[in-house]
């Protein structure tokens, strides 16, 4: 039978609820908020740390102990054949040859398959918050119609950015410590300082993996609601932020905002200024894109 002009502009999300609506299975509810990331994270953040602490081991097992084996290079009385510039130099190559293993070498393949695991991970915990969310609200079970073949296009480019921001983290740490090298040298560090600066730099690093691992789980999780709800054909979406002092101010007047649909109400066709929840202008977002379905718009929303 020929479907209707009606029928073939249906979104996934009106046929399967008018299906419902056939057999008595109807309910009409706010979607409650739900965040898939802080799982996705842990994951994230514990595979980064552990990065540094291997190329941290490294470090200590590779490049201190030539530091603190040249100090003789570094007296004023020492020999001429002893100069400032060899004893970088010295220090340098070892350094060089830690980051040929760590961004260039054997660990390039772990680090797309840690990138590949991470986004297949927040595909699958925003993929079922966003069902369950949906189901909760008005008795409809999306995941059947979920396209998964245009999920797999956005799965392997976000796997290979992600490989390339895991591979900054060793590739920027050595640099900093051979900075620390250099810096120390010109300056006329002695050695132990050259040593304490260089182990800073694991600090600073550290700090940066947990900062790296918090922004790209709410850039991820971000985009694949976004993805969701836009193949589900659900249109508006509410800004709600975590609700605590690290919300910026911006972010709460996004959550305010009525833009003729309701407070922090918007369509995801003409998203606020400040960008979309977890994937907006502000780094590390934690707000959170919550659907919103026709029947709770006003009548001015509706068009």
């Amino acid at each position: 039978m020929a479907r209707s002009p009606q029928q073939v502009q249906q979104t996934p999300l009106e046929q399967l609820t008018e299906m419902n609506e056939r057999v008595g299975k109807t309910r009409k509810r706010s979607a409650k908020p739900r965040d898939p990331t802080k799982k996705v994270e842990r994951f994230y953040r514990a595979q980064l740390k552990s990065l540094v602490r291997s190329i941290s081991k490294a470090v200590e097992e590779e490049v201190i102990p030539v530091v603190k084996e040249e100090k003789s290079a570094y007296r004023a009385d020492a020999a001429p054949e002893y100069t400032a510039d060899g004893y970088a130099d010295r220090i340098i190559a070892v350094i060089r040859a830690l980051s040929q293993r760590f961004v260039q070498g054997e660990f390039a393949e772990q680090y797309e398959r840690l990138a590949r695991r991470t986004v297949s991970m927040a595909e699958a915990e925003s993929t079922d918050a966003f069902v369950k969310s949906v189901n909760q609200a008005v008795g409809v079970d999306m995941r059947p119609i979920l396209d998964q073949e245009g999920m797999q296009e956005y799965i392997q480019a976000a796997s290979w950015q992600n490989a390339e921001l895991i591979k900054s983290v060793p590739e920027e740490y050595l640099k900093r410590i051979e900075t620390a090298v250099v810096g120390g040298v010109r300056g006329g560090d002695a050695p132990t300082k050259i040593a304490r600066n260089i182990r800073e730099a694991t600090g600073v690093t550290q700090r940066r993996a947990e900062l790296l691992a918090r922004d790209q789980t709410s850039k991820l999780t971000s985009e694949i609601t976004e993805r969701r709800q836009k193949q589900a054909g659900i249109k508006y979406f509410q800004w709600i932020t975590s609700k605590d002092e690290r919300v910026g101010d911006d972010h709460r007047r996004a959550a305010r905002r009525d833009v003729g649909y309701g407070p922090g109400i918007y369509r995801w066709d003409k998203p606020p200024r400040e960008g979309v929840p977890g994937n907006s202008t502000r780094p590390n977002c934690r707000c959170t894109a919550k659907p919103i379905f026709e029947f709770e718009l006003p009548d001015k929303g509706k068009k």
